[in-house]
């Protein structure tokens, strides 16, 4: 199973930027799991969100930061990839206020 120049991309930018990085040895798990990846989405999709994963949970190492970044492609394919926001403030009201004061006891 030949690699592909985008699949050595990502394996590239993955080893010199993410492993050497962090410490440790890329394994065939995370191999698999970017070659999967880069055909699905793209080069330079799956490196954004090796970028993201490392941003959003820099504690994560191996196989662990390459799922949690392919959890990020599937969002991005379902979403799009647009920053999330926060979510918005329920307003004031007499029912909303009502509800509180009942949950307040």
């Amino acid at each position: 199973n030949t690699i592909t120049q985008t699949e050595s991309q990502v394996l590239n930018f993955y080893q010199c930027e993410i492993v050497s990085a962090l410490g440790g040895t890329m394994g065939a798990g995370e191999i698999s799991c970017l070659r999967e990846y880069t055909q699905v989405y793209g080069a330079d999709k799956t490196i954004r969100a090796l970028q993201k994963s490392l941003q959003c949970a820099g504690n994560l190492k191996g196989i662990a930061l390459v799922k949690y970044a392919g959890g990020i492609l599937r969002n991005w394919a379902t979403y799009g990839e647009q920053e999330r926001t926060a979510p918005k403030k329920i307003k004031s009201g007499r029912a909303i206020d009502s509800l509180r004061a009942l949950m307040e006891g």
